[in-house]
């Protein structure tokens, strides 16, 4: 994603990680027992959340 960019932002703010009451016990049976929820972003999350944080 990179691709030689030297104009990505070092901070990213990305969206939270969040659970609510309709989706704790789905959400809860992908986490490894003593393990930590966690996103692992898209290609075109990540672009998005680039773009949404490079100041124009």
């Amino acid at each position: 994603i990179l691709d030689g960019h030297k104009d990505i932002p070092h901070d990213l703010i990305v969206p939270y990680l969040a659970f609510d009451q309709d989706n704790f016990e789905a959400a809860l049976a992908t986490i490894p027992k003593g393990g930590v929820a966690s996103h692992e972003y898209t290609l075109e999350e990540a672009k998005a959340a680039i773009e949404a944080n490079t100041k124009k």
